[in-house]
């Protein structure tokens, strides 16, 4: 338990820490070399002072962890909601042209868009930056390009084999997006992976529960 000596240094270490403090001892060290060229003269602790005075003035105050926090979770709500209006938009190209597609390609898409938008969903993934990045490649590099590479070709050339791979455009879009949901797979079970546990953990302690009803059970008929 703190005593009452340590409460009141407490305000101290955050201070000496502060973007104030730090800003105004710039401007001390400023002053003193003052000092040492000569220039301050007899006066040298009124200019050291408040050259500190005015750094420490200047200078912004610290944010309070739960500001930046609330600031961070803001920008990233922002982020996920800029997301979700792009995933519609590749959405709509997709459902636009479906006559076009591969039979593959329309079941294929719409997999990485739940997978995606069930990530974006998840009450953790604001806070991760990782994941956010993860989801932003995914929608704005990988599935745009896929996609509208794709779209850019015209229809005659879709099904030929392109000439330095041996396969079609049609199965190269196929490839693409089996291999993007697999990577989008991946992050999902990362993110997750506490669910899946908790649901394992569940069926463990019913198993257990449903192994030790019978002697609780005649426990509860000897007492009566």
């Amino acid at each position: 338990m703190a005593t009452s000596d340590e409460r009141p240094a407490e305000p101290l270490r955050r201070y000496l820490v502060s973007r104030k403090h730090l800003a105004g001892t710039a401007g001390g060290l400023v002053g003193v070399a003052l000092v040492l060229g000569g220039v301050a003269g007899p006066l040298w602790p009124v200019v050291v002072m408040s050259l500190y005075a005015a750094g420490a003035l200047a200078a912004p105050s610290d944010r309070q962890p739960a500001e930046v926090v609330r600031q961070l979770l803001a920008s990233a709500a922002q982020d996920a909601a800029a997301l979700i209006e792009d995933l519609d938009r590749i959405d709509q190209c997709v459902r636009c042209a479906e006559a076009e597609l591969p039979a593959a390609v329309p079941p294929l898409f719409e997999q990485i868009e739940q997978k995606v938008s069930a990530l974006l969903a998840h009450p953790n993934v604001l806070a991760d930056p990782d994941v956010l990045h993860v989801i932003s490649t995914t929608i704005r590099k990988d599935l745009d390009q896929i996609v509208g590479a794709y779209l850019a070709l015209p229809t005659h050339l879709r099904h030929r084999p392109i000439p330095t791979g041996g396969q079609s455009p049609d199965d190269e879009l196929v490839r693409q997006l089996r291999l993007l949901d697999e990577y989008v797979s991946i992050t999902s079970e990362r993110v997750f992976s506490s669910h899946t546990r908790d649901i394992a953990d569940l069926s463990e302690y019913l198993e257990r529960r449903n192994r030790q009803a019978p002697s609780e059970l005649e426990g509860g008929a000897r007492g009566t």
